[in-house]
């Protein structure tokens, strides 16, 4: 609480934010729910989750290119404001029975746009208002709220489609609201102003961060692994949750399994910090054993049937995740501030793509699902092992009061911006 108290407008934001995350993770969970319940068309319910991961990439993208070149404290507001007129169209949709996919195909996209825009834009922001040696601290936090949301957002989504299909789109709209009237003190805050000097073309943009990873080991290696990671634990939930609402489970049991990863990573982020103090670990090595866990309790989670286990295992993948935090963290104090929004934001819309294909996937091969075809989605899990074991530059970082003397030893002498890109030396 001391952090935030120091931190005034990562505050703000911070809080902000946990509204507008709330309704999305809420929207988020009961959106295939309501769909598969209302039609039982599983290959249109496949297209949507396909169409909003699709939509989540471009967003991330384009709210990284906004960071670096506009107004972050205006373009927070731009798509902040504009969800939750999409999430009204939503329930109009719901009341009226139009459940269309070339009708909501088009609408779900905006939406998962807009919150994966200011999502980006949020992270580049309290990039900027906080110091590098708190920042793996407040991102922490961010990951805990994200946990909260995960947890407290199907629960709440369950319920509401529960007794109205519309009800959570309608809530998620009000929180919505109530995120952005709380982030108003923001408006004013300079240091989320344009960049002076920033101001190159979309194209350069993107073509600067792909630039950027094709001169730096450490952010190509980064954002494979970020990219790989997510293809296990989404295509497990992926099938389970496809499959139980095409059973007619009702909607606050399938909730259950969203319900267990909050659950699994609030206690993550509260006992995995305590832990961390007592026994360190560098970033790199840490980030090993939690992937090289994840991936074998996927497999448990395929060969154990029990429903109540599967929940047990899900918190448990959840409340590991926590230890690769400063890997990321590591990553956004490497990268300099102005270019925090093109590779920050391909980083992370490079782990966003991966929802793209386990959607449409577990949709298409639902009927016929085995074990195999799970454990073909975990085995990236096992790539990424092998990647951050073979980068000693990721592997080896230190504990964070060292992060700037390392961070300058691996850019070496080429340094990071100089004649419009990125180098270092991998060996340390």
């Amino acid at each position: 609480m001391r952090l935030l108290q120091r931190w005034s407008t990562a505050r703000i934001i911070l809080i902000a934010f946990t509204f507008s995350e709330f309704g999305s993770t809420m929207a988020g969970f009961a959106l295939p729910i309501v769909y598969i319940a209302q039609t039982h068309n599983l290959a249109g319910a496949g297209l949507l989750a396909g169409v909003g991961a699709a939509a989540m990439f471009v967003g991330n993208l384009v709210g990284g290119l906004i960071a670096d070149a506009r107004s972050k404290r205006v373009f927070l507001f731009v798509f902040g404001c504009a969800d939750p007129v999409f999430e009204i169209a939503l329930v109009l949709l719901i009341v009226r029975g139009a459940f269309a996919p070339a009708v909501w195909a088009p609408l779900i996209a905006l939406m998962f746009f807009c919150n994966a825009a200011e999502g980006s834009i949020e992270s580049t922001s309290l990039r900027l208002v906080v110091d590098e040696a708190e920042l793996a601290a407040i991102m922490g936090l961010r990951q805990t709220r994200a946990y909260l949301c995960t947890f407290l957002g199907p629960v709440a989504g369950g319920v509401l489609a529960s007794i109205n299909p519309a009800l959570p789109f309608g809530v998620t709209a009000v929180t919505g609201v109530i995120g952005m009237l709380i982030l108003l003190p923001v408006r004013r805050e300079e240091r989320l102003a344009r960049i002076e000097g920033s101001a190159e073309s979309k194209v350069d943009a993107i073509l600067g961060g792909l630039s950027d990873m094709r001169h730096s080991r450490v952010l190509l290696v980064a954002a494979l692994i970020f990219f790989f990671v997510p293809f296990a634990l989404n295509g497990v939930l992926d099938v389970f949750t496809f499959g139980l609402a095409n059973a007619e489970v009702a909607p606050w049991l399938i909730s259950s399994l969203p319900v267990a990863v909050g659950l699994g990573g609030i206690a993550g982020s509260i006992v995995v910090p305590i832990v961390l103090k007592k026994y360190p670990l560098r970033a790199g090595h840490s980030t090993l054993v939690v992937m090289a866990a994840i991936a074998v309790l996927c497999v448990l989670m395929v060969v154990i049937p029990a429903w109540a286990v599967r929940l047990v295992l899900v918190a448990l993948i959840a409340a590991l995740a926590p230890l690769a935090n400063p890997l990321f963290s590591f990553v956004m104090a490497y990268v300099p501030p102005e270019r925090q929004g093109r590779d920050i934001s391909l980083i992370s819309a490079l782990n966003l793509l991966p929802g793209v294909v386990t959607g449409p996937v577990a949709a298409a091969l639902l009927p016929s699902m085995g074990a195999g075809t799970i454990l073909v989605l975990a085995a990236p899990m096992l790539i990424s092992v092998v990647l951050l074991l073979v980068t000693p530059a990721l592997r080896n970082i230190p504990p964070t009061d060292e992060w700037a003397g390392y961070i300058a030893g691996l850019r070496g002498k080429g340094g990071v911006g100089e004649q419009g890109g990125m180098s270092e030396r991998d060996d340390v």
